[in-house]
């Protein structure tokens, strides 16, 4: 390894060996994809129920999602999140939409964690208020949740400061368990979908199994590739990533599935979530050919009931392909729209934050306010 003279020269020459060293590299990953696929492809794969747009028909569907918009000071992060909801119209139940938005000034290290914890916290606030209105008359058929059911994944409680322990157990945590409580106590059918998952837990998940077997309704038993997850695990299965293997399983495919596993073992800490601990059932999902698979979480209580998991496949199957967003589901995209926290805006909201921060801290308000040296680099 050697210096340049200019930048320009250091990536040309960064370029040029990039077929020998990196492209190899990849390469080689790619080989054992196509290697694990083959093997995997009969053992795990399923065919979804065919599209059927009366499926859709005199359903009730909630969906929610957040939205978050962060600005950063020298002394002081402001954080300002959303969530909404977006809901079917069945006959004279029409569900009103729910917002639930939140300002917040934070210590600048950990915002990023804070605001997810936030934004997640108001997403199940929000929803939980719908689904209480909807069963005022009716069962919904369906609610929809963005982002993974097992989130926050591998985050450390004991470590971290104290101010992000607060808002992760005085909102993520009292939230998140009301929530997942009462859709458990009332058989509410909840599915998380996860557009680009990127932790490895599917594949963890049929390890565990294999080697730890919890009595619990999945469908990732009797596996021929068995060896693949015990004697073959660190040379194939602990090097790729999940979602390269998912998309070349299914490449050029449609109106496919995996087999269901439970995922929440899988992860290297124990989901904070009490209903959901052991309780979590992924697989990956492709109803539409050209789009990429999903990765779609559903409570194991859920599974359990054989006729309202066939419901959950046959709705989630024609949300994705009669969508604005070839297959990802129409209501989640609704509702991402819906509750987006623009820039433009946000920036006009920040503006009547300084206004109202210059009149309350008065001569300290430079110093709290003043510009992160990334902004005056920039």
């Amino acid at each position: 390894m050697r210096t340049s003279e200019t930048i320009m020269e250091g990536l040309m020459r960064e370029i040029e060996f990039l077929e020998d060293i990196n492209l190899e590299e990849v390469s080689s990953w790619f080989e054992k994809i196509k290697h694990v696929a083959k093997i995997l492809a009969p053992d795990i794969l399923l065919d979804l129920p065919p599209k059927d747009i009366n499926q859709l028909r005199n359903r009730i569907i909630i969906a929610s999602d957040g939205s978050v918009y962060q600005k950063k000071f020298s002394s002081m992060c402001v954080i300002l999140t959303s969530a909404c909801t977006y809901s079917t119209e069945y006959g004279d139940l029409r569900l009103s939409q729910k917002f639930r938005p939140k300002t917040v000034f934070v210590h600048p290290y950990g915002s990023d964690i804070i605001a997810s914890f936030y934004m997640k916290a108001l997403e199940y606030f929000v929803t939980l208020d719908a689904v209480k209105e909807c069963l005022e008359k009716r069962n919904p058929d369906l609610v929809l949740l963005d982002g993974t059911m097992t989130f926050p994944e591998d985050f450390s409680f004991d470590s971290a400061p104290q101010w992000i322990q607060k808002v992760y157990k005085d909102w993520l945590l009292k939230y998140a368990n009301e929530f997942f409580e009462f859709c458990y106590e009332n058989a509410i059918p909840v599915v998380s979908i996860t557009k680009a998952p990127i932790a490895n837990k599917f594949l963890n998940g049929i390890r565990k199994q294999l080697q730890d077997p919890i009595n619990i309704k999945q469908e990732m038993n009797g596996l021929n590739s068995k060896e693949l997850f015990i004697s073959e695990w660190e040379k194939y299965l602990s090097t790729i990533s999940e979602m390269a293997l998912m998309k070349h399983l299914m490449w050029d495919k449609e109106l496919l599935r995996t087999k269901t596993i439970e995922v929440s073992r899988a992860l290297r800490l124990e989901i904070p979530i009490e209903r959901l601990k052991g309780n979590v059932i992924g697989f990956y999902f492709k109803p539409i050919r050209t789009a990429s698979p999903l990765f779609v979480e559903v409570p194991a209580w859920i599974i359990e009931a054989n006729e309202k998991f066939r419901d959950i496949l046959n709705i989630l199957t024609n949300l994705c392909i009669y969508s604005p967003i070839s297959g990802y589901p129409s209501y989640l995209y609704f509702a991402h729209k819906t509750g987006l926290l623009k820039r433009k805006f946000m920036n006009r909201v920040i503006s009547v934050i300084h206004r109202a921060a210059r009149q309350k801290f008065k001569e300290n308000y430079s110093n709290l306010f003043s510009a992160a040296w990334r902004d005056y680099l920039e």
